[in-house]
């Protein structure tokens, strides 16, 4: 990796680390970071054919080389349980960029998760998951400046539509969630509620050559954006200190040309 401008982040290309105003400081890095490796599973048995799934790669936090599991699950029948990508998620409509941070607004989350999902038909399914919450706040009031530790009185709830053949797919889904925390020492407790919807498709145009899109708004779900996923911006306090979750939308295109 070489940058002509200091970008922040010395392994990826994270828009919302670079600093302004910006410098003109050259850097030169190697970095096995983003190498990845999977192993993948099917044994048959008396119910069907369990199938499990391991993916690691080497992406510590800050610049640091460490193992990071991505997915690790099991799949019987209709039933998934383990870390996956999360329902409220379109792994198809990731663009091929050469960075390998992807884009900035892409839904980028695994969630640990319990998965079920029904076929409507052979083009169509419908998929139903309760998946690890995990919200993102800040670590302090604003008024008192007392320490406020996130809590999750429930697992974040998604509902998912996927249509798809042999050329295009679509697909859409919803997120539901209860965000908030305890202030430290006096155990007072506040949440919120939030929610967003994602649509997210694929065209095939002529040949191999291709049309993806993704589109999502929400309230209190800016941990499954890319760039804002640890930015603590799930929910906010107003200056009253009042606990509100935050509006978020994102989104991106890519046409690929074979």
């Amino acid at each position: 990796i070489y940058d002509t401008a200091d970008l922040g982040n010395r392994n990826q290309f994270r828009p919302e680390s670079i600093p302004t105003p910006n410098s003109n400081t050259n850097n030169y890095n190697m970095s096995i970071r983003a190498s990845r490796l999977t192993l993948e599973s099917r044994t048959d048995t008396s119910l069907d054919v369990l199938r499990t799934y391991f993916e690691v790669d080497f992406v510590g936090p800050g610049s640091n080389v460490e193992l990071r599991i991505r997915h690790f699950w099991g799949q019987l029948k209709n039933v998934l349980v383990g870390q996956a990508w999360s329902t409220f998620s379109d792994s198809d409509v990731i663009p091929e960029t050469a960075d390998f941070n992807g884009t900035n607004a892409w839904i980028f989350r695994f969630n640990p998760q319990i998965r079920y999902t029904y076929a409507l038909n052979s083009a169509d399914n419908l998929m139903l998951s309760v998946e690890q919450p995990n919200g993102r706040i800040p670590g302090a009031t604003p008024l008192t400046n007392e320490p406020f530790t996130s809590t999750n009185p429930m697992p974040d709830f998604v509902v998912r539509y996927r249509h798809e053949t042999n050329d295009n797919h679509f697909n859409t889904a919803a997120v539901f969630r209860s965000i908030g925390g305890e202030v430290t020492g006096t155990g007072q407790t506040s949440h919120v509620f939030g929610c967003g919807i994602m649509t997210s498709g694929l065209f095939r145009l002529q040949g191999r050559d291709n049309v993806l899109f993704q589109a999502v708004y929400g309230e209190g779900i800016t941990r499954y954006f890319n760039d804002t996923g640890g930015l603590n911006l799930d929910a906010g306090f107003t200056s009253t200190g009042e606990l509100k979750a935050q509006p978020a939308y994102g989104g991106h295109a890519s046409i690929q040309h074979w």
